[in-house]
């Protein structure tokens, strides 16, 4: 089943309509300060299907979404009873959360609970993303055929989350591109697409629940907070990845994998997020853009005012007055 905008709000579940971003949904989406919900979405860029009629009730909405032009100002929004997961596949956004700002960016994960207003403060033009609602289980109800301790893990697991952001290693990539394919290529209303679907989805909470419990060495994370903290104190430093590799004795590889664990981004996209904070705090400290620039570790004021604009949507002088009209 492909949603589109003529479909009627009462043919899918409440939670199903949640946060579609149609204009015709009868949305339960909680905004904050009244925004208005973006309109004129594109619904040929997204496939989004509940998985109820398939008899997975905890699943009342999956799918994947590209969007080829960009939204600003989403609103904030919150899923009542349900846990959502979204994986990026193309392109970064920024996700708004208590007070919190996470950096989203290919192969992250974020994962947030029920009824916690969170917000992309924007979709930009081509970011690509898989996404899933998870609704937990009536206590009568078994968990995807699972036995009670089973299913009693699983859902211990889920409801831990809270609001996460962490890396994928492949897996859940691979349960979503696996679940999608069930849908598109297996025809509906049938045993064999239940029973693969219920094996497919069970594999993908998995594969996530393992994923938010995978310890992480303790050494290595301690060598990976050494160098967070250099690159706070010293972002106008040059940090390539092969010399931080050989300093902490290991590989490239592990060095990416670690600091992604323990940062939610990989070195490079720290180092600029560093950069530009330590920017900001200068900038409102009335500090000549072409200084800053060079505190920051850029070539130049022109390339630091371009990687600004990127993060912030404005260049840093414009920024600046900003914060001083505030």
């Amino acid at each position: 089943m492909e949603v589109t905008r003529n479909k009627s709000s009462r043919e899918v579940s409440e939670a199903f309509l949640t946060y579609l971003h149609s204009p015709d949904a009868d949305c339960n989406a909680v905004q904050a300060d009244d925004a208005p919900m973006p309109v004129g979405m594109d619904e040929s860029c997204r496939y989004l299907v509940s998985l109820e009629n398939d008899g997975i009730p905890n699943v009342p909405l999956i799918g994947e979404a590209h969007f080829r032009r960009c939204y600003r100002n989403v609103p904030f929004h919150v899923h009542h009873g349900c846990y959502e997961f979204t994986l990026c596949l193309r392109g970064n956004l920024e996700y708004e959360c208590r007070g919190r700002k996470y950096r989203f960016q290919p192969g992250d994960i974020f994962a947030v609970g029920p009824d916690i207003p969170h917000r992309p403060t924007s979709f930009p033009k081509g970011f690509r993303r898989y996404r899933l609602l998870f609704k937990m289980p009536a206590r009568e109800t078994r968990l995807l055929g699972f036995s009670a301790e089973e299913a009693q893990w699983l859902i211990n697991g889920i409801r831990a989350i809270d609001v996460r952001h962490f890396s994928d290693t492949g897996e859940v990539r691979s349960g979503f591109q696996r679940v999608m394919r069930i849908i598109r290529e297996m025809p509906a209303s049938t045993p064999e697409r239940r029973i693969k679907l219920k094996v497919a989805v069970a594999q993908l909470l998995l594969s996530i629940v393992s994923l938010i419990n995978r310890p992480l060495n303790a050494h290595c994370s301690n060598k990976i907070k050494f160098v967070v903290d250099e690159m706070r104190l010293h972002p106008e430093r040059k940090y390539l990845v092969d010399e931080i590799a050989a300093r902490l004795n290991m590989s490239v590889s592990t060095l990416l994998h670690r600091f992604k664990q323990v940062t939610g981004l990989p070195p490079h996209a720290f180092l600029t997020e560093c950069r530009i904070e330590f920017a900001k705090a200068c900038l409102q400290k009335s500090v000549p853009v072409e200084v800053v620039a060079r505190r920051t570790g850029y070539i130049s004021p022109k390339q630091f005012s371009a990687v600004f604009h990127r993060f912030t949507g404005m260049p840093p002088s414009r920024w600046r007055k900003g914060k001083k009209n505030n």
